[in-house]
């Protein structure tokens, strides 16, 4: 089990009433989702997800293949409902325009 305390990572997380997300601090790369509702997670550590807070604002890369990122979290296990997948990437782009006003 993922021990916070114990890595030597740090999370930029998304929150929700259903999932956070969790972003590797040192790479930037997508690393996992929680689901708070049934209490289980999903290792995800796509290179396709990766947040770069760059000049022109933070922006997630490789948009094109978020399908397989769900995909092999369903074949890991976990069953994500259509509103789920929907609400995950809406809460990335919010996250991230209020991150980059927050920047300045």
């Amino acid at each position: 089990m993922f021990d916070e305390n114990k890595s030597s990572k740090k999370y930029m997380l998304i929150d929700n009433e259903f999932i956070d997300v969790q972003f590797d601090a040192r790479s930037g790369n997508l690393d996992r989702i929680n689901d708070k509702k049934t209490g289980k997670y999903t290792v995800v550590r796509s290179k396709f997800y990766k947040y770069n807070p760059g000049k022109s604002g933070a922006y997630l890369s490789g948009q094109r293949d978020q399908r397989s990122v769900l995909y092999k979290a369903k074949d890991q296990g976990h069953q994500w409902k259509g509103f789920l997948e929907s609400l995950f990437y809406l809460q990335i782009r919010i996250f991230l325009e209020i991150h980059h006003l927050q920047r300045g």
